[in-house]
């Protein structure tokens, strides 16, 4: 109890000298007024976070389980609708901009339509029906098909999907964390504003998310030898899931997952059912197989093309043919994906002040996980430093490098909180590992933090003529 207490004090100690900071650089280039409440919210979700352990943390473990989710739901249906009216009255309509969360919104309605008239299927006719980016579209498609065709009701399914994603994480985290340290990252999660903020979008994430995190969970149950088969079925669902929404997705927990099973074959004191896990990869990618050949049939269009134009991108594309302003500067043009990756740890920065035509929803988000920063880096130390103790929390951190090896490869990924959600995430399920170590270190932490998110902000603003 005492070590939550004091990790909370010190996010929040975290948070005034980041938020300080930001405050005093936004002032500069936009005014107080447009500023506070990204200041004052996350605030109040830190000291939420810790208000909702005192209370639950000795509580029995179906009560404990209910209250989060029932908690979880609470924050992001409120969200949710608070959002949708910002949105209202910032751009005159629910919608960021004309263009994805808008576009998922007409895609839907028209596949419903298709649906009510047709009968359910993929059609190639119709935008994001039967491609890889099918998924968000025809999950929204279906939440119409029962509760109608407003905005608000894909944003409410997403909150669901999201409080369900909470407790599939504290499932992950208590194969490997005492009983305290995990209900305390499962509260974080709970109030944490950056997965909050996400799940009222009307975007594909928070659907992304729930599939990785039952894919993460499957992969685990096979490191351990513990329901292998039932762990193949649900590893296969998350697989086909991401298929829908971010296939990429599905390459980093692939080979970590395959890195894991080799290392534990060829470890010097293997256990009785390695045999096991291995052939459960072989039966992984039987029912993948088969899975992909059932959609082709059902109409969904080939996964191939979809790698295909990933790894043409890869290996033809420059930076300079990016769509990201820091393509400008002069050392992303020499250094490239390296310097990305190598930054990882403090990738996406927050953008302090608003570029026109855009409402900067995440500032509040990015903030407040920029407060758990240097608990978050110094867990996954930890997670790095007890390997061969914890392989389950090692698998976690080597789907973490290789998710951040090919967000690298992507500035507008590698910069976009929203598509890095996954890989923050990830983050927060090595928390509980976080000891308390030498001060020094998280203060370096925050110095860096600092500087990266300062120095992201005057490349932003320069690149779009603003300085």
């Amino acid at each position: 109890m005492k070590k939550e207490t004091n990790l909370i004090k010190s996010t929040v100690q975290n948070y005034f000298l980041i938020g300080m900071v930001a405050l005093l650089f936004s002032l500069m280039f936009q005014g107080y007024n447009d500023f506070i409440w990204s200041l004052v919210l996350p605030l109040i979700a830190l000291l939420g976070t810790y208000m909702l352990y005192l209370c639950y943390v000795s509580v029995g473990e179906r009560r404990f389980v209910m209250a989060m989710f029932c908690w979880a739901l609470v924050f992001r249906v409120s969200s949710v609708m608070l959002l949708y009216y910002v949105l209202m009255s910032y751009n005159g309509m629910p919608f960021l901009s004309l263009k994805d969360d808008y576009e998922y919104q007409d895609a839907a309605v028209a596949i419903m339509q298709r649906w009510r008239s047709s009968g359910f299927g993929f059609y190639d006719d119709l935008t994001f029906s039967s491609d890889t980016y099918s998924g968000f579209p025809n999950f929204s498609a279906a939440l119409m098909m029962l509760f109608g065709t407003s905005p608000l009701v894909p944003r409410l399914g997403n909150a669901v999907l999201s409080s369900f994603t909470c407790l599939i994480a504290y499932a992950i985290i208590k194969g490997y964390a005492e009983r305290e340290k995990a209900r305390f990252a499962c509260t974080v999660l709970v109030a944490l504003p950056l997965t909050i903020t996400f799940s009222a979008m009307q975007f594909k994430d928070t659907l992304l998310l729930f599939f990785i995190s039952i894919g993460l969970y499957a992969s685990i149950a096979i490191i351990k030898g513990t329901r292998v088969w039932l762990a193949v079925f649900l590893l296969v669902f998350s697989y086909l899931g991401c298929s829908f929404g971010r296939p990429a997705v599905i390459v980093p927990m692939a080979v970590a997952l395959i890195t894991m099973v080799v290392r534990a074959f060829f470890a010097k004191r293997r256990q009785g059912n390695t045999i096991v896990k291995v052939l459960s990869l072989v039966a992984i990618v039987y029912l993948l197989l088969y899975g992909y050949r059932l959609l082709s049939e059902m109409g969904f269009v080939d996964i191939d093309a979809y790698f295909d134009s990933r790894y043409q991108g890869l290996t033809e594309k420059d930076i300079q043919d990016s769509e990201a302003g820091v393509r400008n500067m002069s050392i992303a043009q020499y250094l490239g994906a390296p310097l990305y990756f190598a930054a990882g740890l403090f990738l996406p920065p927050p953008l302090l002040v608003s570029l026109e035509g855009s409402v900067n929803y995440a500032l509040w988000a990015v903030l407040a996980h920029y407060a758990f920063l240097p608990f978050l880096v110094i867990g996954m130390w930890y997670g790095f430093l007890r390997r061969k103790d914890y392989p389950a929390p090692f698998f976690l951190l080597l789907v973490y490098v290789f998710l951040r090896v090919g967000q690298a490869n992507s500035l507008m990924t590698s910069f976009s909180p929203r598509q890095s959600l996954a890989t923050l995430f990830i983050m927060y399920l090595l928390l509980p590992l976080y000891k308390p170590g030498k001060v020094v270190w998280k203060q370096v932490i925050v110095i860096l933090t600092l500087l990266t998110m300062f120095a992201y902000n005057i490349v932003r603003l320069k690149s779009h003529g603003m300085l």
